[in-house]
């Protein structure tokens, strides 16, 4: 009887483990993860998606900031007028792993920035998750809100003498597969 209790309190864990959602993780989030948006900021995101409302808020610099997408496994945040996070719940065997992107827009350029997480928002090392190629390029990072697919679009940035033109570079894609442990 021991054992079998034992087994069903096993079973019970790694389903509560693997139903976590973005929002859950949301909702958790400290405030140091993302100091722009308070508590409050981000249950207010939630809800006001979950009644159907325009998910805006004003972000502690005093700009609006706008949750544009919400789903069980990924969410998006317009911060700013340039900026943008996205998160993805990723599965890791038994665990999640949150991955954040943050991307910052110039002009036509956009830079990123990205991190990994565990559930109980504990900072984890990017480079277990990802290998991205050290360049002087900008490199957007695009989470999927559909699959667990992470896209790279290198765009070189080149400063000409005054008065040349710039030449359009088309800017160079690759795209990553979750494999259940990393991208690749």
């Amino acid at each position: 009887m021991k054992r079998l209790y034992i087994f069903l309190l096993g079973v019970v864990a790694v389903f509560s483990v693997s139903a976590q959602t973005i929002r859950e993780a949301i909702k958790e989030m400290p405030d140091e993860v993302l100091p722009l948006f308070t508590k409050n900021d981000r249950l207010d995101f939630l809800d006001y998606l979950a009644s159907n409302a325009k998910a805006e808020v004003k972000n502690r610099m005093g700009s609006m900031s706008e949750m544009t997408a919400l789903t069980v496994d990924f969410a998006h945040i317009r911060v700013s007028e340039a900026s943008e996070l996205s998160l993805k719940l990723l599965q890791k065997g038994t665990e999640r792993v949150i991955c954040m992107v943050s991307t910052c827009q110039v002009d036509s350029m956009f830079d990123s920035e990205i991190r990994f997480y565990d559930t109980k928002w504990n900072l984890l090392d990017t480079q277990q998750f990802l290998d991205i190629p050290k360049t002087n390029d900008f490199q957007q990072l695009v989470l999927s809100a559909q699959s667990s697919d992470l896209q790279i679009v290198q765009r070189r940035f080149t400063l000409l003498p005054e008065g040349e033109k710039a030449k359009h570079v088309e800017p160079q894609v690759t795209l990553l597969k979750w494999n259940g442990m990393r991208f690749e």
